[in-house]
């Protein structure tokens, strides 16, 4: 049985950390990890580049701070996020690294207000994403401008 952790708040958005445990979900038909593996770093999907493009702009000119979206780790803080975008496995890793906390709902609201051509209500979105959360949940996300390494895998 897996215990659920429960909702906290942090004192920062961003944070500098060594061997912080955080959840991983490997996409589909992906190979299989095992402890001590480095997590390979996100590059982007292809039917969503476009849409990375405009949150890196924005990020690049308002929030330079926040490691970007690409060449990076995503993971979860919480297992309930693993658990709600669990395909076939995921992992416990442990990262070490610059660490940004966002909402990884406003990702998919960025991306369908894009798609529907509302450039301002995109940025607004995007900008909101860059803010950052202290609320930590199911939807956070945390994105590890580091090294992330597979702990061990979880299975239900």
């Amino acid at each position: 049985m897996i215990k659920l952790t429960e909702i906290y708040r942090l004192d920062e958005k961003l944070e500098n950390v060594s061997n912080k445990r955080f959840f991983w979900v490997p996409k589909l038909g992906g190979k299989d990890f095992k402890p001590g593996d480095i997590v390979p770093k996100f590059t982007g999907i292809m039917e969503s580049f476009d849409v990375e493009e405009v949150f890196e702009e924005i990020r690049e000119d308002e929030f330079p701070d926040r490691p970007s979206r690409l060449n990076n780790n995503f993971v979860y803080p919480t297992i309930e996020g693993a658990l709600a975008d669990f395909e076939d496995r995921f992992y416990e890793v442990e990262a070490t690294g610059k660490v940004f906390y966002t909402d990884l709902t406003l990702w998919s609201e960025g991306e369908d207000i894009y798609y529907g051509h509302d450039e301002e209500a995109t940025s607004n979105v995007i900008r909101e994403y860059w803010k950052g959360s202290l609320h930590i949940d199911k939807n956070t996300e945390a994105i590890i401008d580091g090294v992330v390494k597979i702990v061990k895998r979880i299975n239900r």
